[in-house]
């Protein structure tokens, strides 16, 4: 499996294999990966961040802020590759032996939001996550009618579709007053 689809695998379905096989062909293992994680975490000048795996599964000691999170939303934007996945709505994987038609996965969040009402914003990329502790959560990139890049972040939805319609609710009320 290619690093590629490796991350459309960690991204639109939130594969935690995906994430593990990332981290180790990476950095060797979960923990040397997460150290590396750490060490971008404080070049972009994040506080209230720390990494202890890859997949963001719940650990005291893995943590971070709405606002610390915008900005790894937008490092993310800033790398092509990243970019390129964030906003697929849809793709599917070669195929291969195991899945000769390839194997589909669907960003659910980008796949839903789309129809609804954002007060016009252009929602173009997203990342979902869920932890029991967290909840539904979501990171999301809109573009507002007159060109302004807008990021959303949220946590503590109880479902999917709540945490859809805080993003839609967010969009719609602050996107006239990002022009």
């Amino acid at each position: 499996v290619s690093m590629t689809e490796l991350l459309y695998g960690a991204v639109l379905p939130s594969g935690a294999e995906a994430t593990e096989a990332l981290a180790i062909v990476t950095a060797g293992s979960e923990e040397a990966f997460a150290a590396l994680m750490n060490e971008k975490a404080q070049a972009l000048g994040l506080k209230d961040t720390h990494f202890v795996d890859a997949s963001g599964l719940h650990d005291e000691n893995h943590y971070t802020t709405l606002s610390d999170m915008a900005i790894i939303m937008q490092a993310a934007l800033d790398n092509p590759h990243c970019r390129e996945v964030l906003t697929s709505v849809n793709h599917t994987s070669p195929a291969t032996t195991q899945n000769p038609e390839g194997v589909a996965m669907t960003n659910r969040f980008l796949y839903r939001i789309r129809p609804q009402q954002t007060g016009n914003v252009d929602i173009q990329a997203a990342k979902t996550g869920y932890t029991a502790q967290a909840m539904n959560c979501c990171a999301s990139f809109g573009v507002s009618p007159k060109g302004r890049n807008l990021i959303c972040v949220t946590s503590k939805a109880w479902t999917g579709d709540f945490c859809i319609d805080d993003h839609v609710a967010l969009y719609s009320q602050y996107a006239d007053a990002a022009n």
